[in-house]
């Protein structure tokens, strides 16, 4: 930061991304690692059968860190200006998603999410007025297709009295004039009957069939609702994000072991699906505790144990 003129100017220093000497840096690592597989190969031929012997596999196991220190110290500059150069572009990087945050998150999808809420709120409630408009159209067809089909069972019902009576009426005529005898005329009138039964009994049927089918009839009629139109636009898709977490972990190991208790093995497996036992804490506690034997006692169905390295 630099003032001029009792202005005060900031000034960014861009790290220098230079990697002087690198030709001589890869040549002494192409020389270690030459070296490191010398050491390998003199592993590979190394046999410990006495004190000796396991000297010169522990001169090797020092050579093997003294090459991984060279490494170290030869690449360490080159990290450092990578590192440096990395560091400021990722601030750079962090400065554009700060802006970005800034005014997307901070200003402009708060406009958004309000205006899709107004938009969702508007829709519901068009939802809701469309149902009830669908319903009451429905009804009122509902009520049309069983006065009609009340109308036609009544007209069915005249029209049948209205054939029996002519029937009736030209076989008392014939039974008059003497065509017919009065037993001929007496199964023509019990015929006549029957037929009547039979007429109100089928105008009956389809009135009642027609009645009870006029709801399902009525149920065809739909009131589209009238939805805002929101343009897709590349870019701007707008996700829904499905999330879950456990509020009470207890609770859940306890539903977990009352679904064992009750033998509802459905249940278990899919609970204990969710359930990680952490191997990482339990290193944590083991180095902390530092006794095997402890920890097998106080964490079941663990296995402990110490290895020496070198």
């Amino acid at each position: 930061m630099a003032t001029k003129s009792g202005i005060t100017v900031t000034t960014e220093i861009i790290p220098s991304s230079d990697l002087p000497q690198l030709p001589q840096a890869l040549t002494q690592l192409e020389e270690l690692e030459a070296h490191v597989a010398s050491l390998t190969q003199a592993a590979r031929n190394t046999t410990i059968t006495d004190d000796a012997s396991f000297v010169t596999a522990s001169e090797l196991n020092a050579q093997y860190k003294e090459a991984q220190k060279s490494a170290e110290n030869i690449s360490a500059p080159y990290e450092s200006i990578l590192r440096k150069c990395r560091d400021f572009i990722v601030t750079r990087k962090q400065r554009v998603t700060n802006a970005v945050s800034s005014g997307r998150d901070d200003i402009l999808v708060p406009k958004l999410d309000e205006w899709m809420r107004k938009v969702e709120e508007k829709d519901r409630a068009e939802k809701a007025a469309a149902k009830a408009e669908e319903e009451r159209l429905q009804k009122l067809e509902t009520q049309r297709l069983q006065r009609e089909a009340e109308e036609k069972r009544r007209k069915d019902l005249k029209a049948a009295a209205e054939r029996q009576r002519i029937q009736v009426a030209q076989i008392k005529a014939d039974l008059k004039s003497g065509k017919i005898t009065k037993m001929v005329a007496a199964k023509l009138l019990k015929a006549c009957q029957a037929t009547n039964e039979a007429d109100v009994l089928e105008a009956e049927y389809h009135a009642e069939q027609a009645k009870a089918n006029a709801a399902t009839q009525a149920s065809t009629l739909k009131v589209q609702p009238n939805l805002t139109h929101v343009s897709d636009v590349a870019g701007n898709t707008k996700r829904t994000n499905f999330k879950a977490e456990c509020t009470n972990p207890n609770a859940y190991i306890l539903a977990v072991c009352e679904a064992y208790k009750k033998g509802n093995m459905a249940v278990f497996d899919r609970l204990v699906l969710m359930l990680e036992v952490s191997n990482e804490r339990l290193g944590a506690e083991a180095r902390k505790t530092k006794s095997n034997a402890e920890m097998q006692k106080f964490y079941p169905f663990v296995k402990a144990w110490d290895e020496k390295s070198f």
